[in-house]
């Protein structure tokens, strides 16, 4: 039995998740944080928000 996935099937489901990211996920503080800290290369303070 051999595996092939529907690919028009699994973007679309790689796009709602990634609009979701974009929608809800990368508002919250920690994710933010977490982009800056990445960008100047220091570790994040998260506040579990």
């Amino acid at each position: 039995m051999s595996f092939s996935p529907n690919l028009p099937e699994v973007k679309g489901h790689f796009a709602k998740v990634e609009r979701i990211y974009n929608e809800q996920t990368i508002k919250t503080y920690d994710a933010l944080e977490g982009l800056n800290a990445f960008i100047v290369k220091r570790p994040p303070t998260w506040q579990q928000r």
